[in-house]
């Protein structure tokens, strides 16, 4: 598992997972994290397969050592974010695509399936099998809702009324919620128009986000030989 856990800025060392077939690791992003030069001579520096997502797989590798990653919140840097929808999707499109390779190097012939640990605020495994390749799912309400729309669209077009709408009814049940969820995670004391406008721009930028982390992923997963379906969780 792949975890990024940096939504409540505590300052310590970062926890670490008991050993097993999973990928579970938290890791601190590459555009502001400094190692230790022996530890990446140790680890065999970073692995120049991985155009995006190197920060996550190098800090799998400290992981498994006897290193620790630390987190320090007065260390910073200023990004300047994407200035167009064509360039966010961009930017997660690219950092999903990479990521069925890190599954597949760290986690190979596992099916796992990951929800949201509200106590880290990060992702833990809720099950996890042997499988002849590499398949990991993220499971959220924005992904159910978009695997039960493909469904129901598949069971109308062999002409199976009944279960297109029970896979209808599914699917709109988990966008309602994903909906709900992220009308209520964004905050902000301003008036009340403008609240609403602002949340209706962050859903959006959200909603493009997650459809780039998707299709990101998949197309990763054609080129790597690993399945994953990652849209991100419900409350980031």
């Amino acid at each position: 598992m792949i975890v990024q856990s940096l939504a409540d800025y505590k300052i310590g060392y970062l926890a670490k997972e008991a050993d097993s077939q999973s990928v579970a690791t938290f890791f601190l992003a590459g555009a502001n994290v400094a190692f230790r030069k022996n530890v990446l001579e140790e680890i065999g520096n970073y692995d120049l397969e991985c155009k995006t997502g190197e920060d996550a797989e190098v800090c799998i590798r400290v992981g498994k050592t006897n290193w620790e990653l630390y987190r320090n919140i007065s260390a910073r840097v200023k990004h300047q974010d994407p200035s167009s929808l064509q360039q966010l999707f961009r930017q997660w499109y690219g950092y999903s695509y990479c990521h069925p390779y890190i599954y597949k190097k760290h986690a190979k012939n596992v099916l796992e399936i990951l929800v949201l640990d509200r106590s880290s605020n990060g992702m833990k495994s809720c099950w996890e099998r042997r499988f002849p390749f590499t398949f990991v799912i993220i499971r959220s309400h924005f992904l159910s809702a978009h695997i039960g729309a493909c469904f129901c669209g598949l069971a109308w077009s062999f002409g199976l009324g009944f279960t297109s709408l029970c896979f209808a009814f599914l699917a709109s049940l988990s966008l309602a919620r994903y909906l709900k969820a992220q009308w209520e995670t964004f905050q902000n004391s301003l008036s009340a128009p403008a609240i609403f406008r602002l949340k209706i721009k962050f859903m959006l930028y959200g909603y493009i986000r997650r459809i780039a982390l998707l299709t990101g992923g998949l197309h990763g997963s054609l080129h790597f030989g690993a399945l994953v379906l990652n849209a991100d969780h419900d409350y980031q």
